[in-house]
């Protein structure tokens, strides 16, 4: 008994075709991360126009070389975004330009350096607080942390704080020309230096009158705790320290412990 006799001849062909045929091949693929960043805050210029992008591109070797030459993890952080930094919406951005940008602002830049660079995913091994699971967990930057932005641009940066004494001290959101000073500040600073670099550079009056340079130390425990915290919850930017996976364990939620430095691996 012959083939053609098992199959019909125009089933053969269709064999013969289908063995001929280049395989199906799917391929996923993957949008690269934008080089264009949204600024929560807005850099404000000299004309008072709100700009909402700058442009970032990816670290080279070069810049391997400068970042490791950092003395501290701030100080690394700084370089990456002095480096990785191109242009301030359609012009090239300057060094003056870093010092007036929000802090959250510059948060938000380093975080797309991190995306264009290493891409939008990162790796963590955690362990559940809950079950005491240990489990590896993948964060996605463009999807998992949670960014705050500033309604008003403008008006947002300042507001007044009454204090314990019913004095009023008007206020403004930090800059890169604060995070410079606690950057540049002394590795054997402490904590309360660090907090009394910060409002003395965010208290701009107290009942109208220009704050004094050391404005900070006289204050009371409780209006320094109430002043710090309402700088960072209204600051602009990713909220990274807010990034939680839900526990493939118990079902849980699980803080990932993410933070700048973390992102770039220091």
């Amino acid at each position: 008994m012959t083939t053609q006799q098992i199959v019909k001849p125009e089933e053969l062909a269709k064999i013969a075709e289908a063995a001929m045929a280049e395989p199906t091949v799917e391929i996923d693929t993957v949008t690269p991360p934008s080089p264009e960043v949204i600024l929560p805050g807005g850099f404000v210029d000299l004309e008072g126009n709100v700009i909402r992008t700058v442009e970032v591109r990816e670290l080279n070797g070069e810049d391997e070389e400068a970042i490791a030459r950092s003395s501290t993890a701030s100080k690394a952080l700084n370089t990456i975004l002095m480096r990785g930094a191109v242009s301030l919406g359609d012009r090239e951005i300057t060094k003056d330009d870093f010092d007036k940008l929000l802090t959250g602002d510059r948060e938000s830049i380093l975080l797309g350096i991190r995306k264009v660079t290493f891409g939008n995913e990162i790796d963590f091994a955690v362990t559940c607080s809950g079950c005491s699971t240990r489990q590896d967990v993948t964060v996605d930057l463009e999807e998992d942390v949670p960014v705050t932005v500033l309604d008003n641009p403008i008006d947002d940066r300042t507001w007044d704080i009454t204090l314990k004494n019913g004095d009023v001290a008007n206020v403004s959101l930090p800059t890169g020309k604060t995070q410079r000073k606690l950057v540049d500040a002394p590795d054997d600073t402490t904590g309360a230096e660090l907090n009394s670099i910060l409002l003395n550079s965010c208290i701009n009056s107290i009942n109208g009158n220009p704050a004094k340079p050391n404005v900070a130390l006289k204050l009371g425990l409780v209006d320094r705790e109430k002043i710090t915290r309402e700088i960072v919850d209204r600051t602009p930017g990713p909220r990274l320290s807010e990034v939680s996976k839900v526990c493939e364990a118990c079902g849980e939620s699980m803080t990932i412990p993410l933070n700048l430095a973390a992102l770039f691996r220091f």
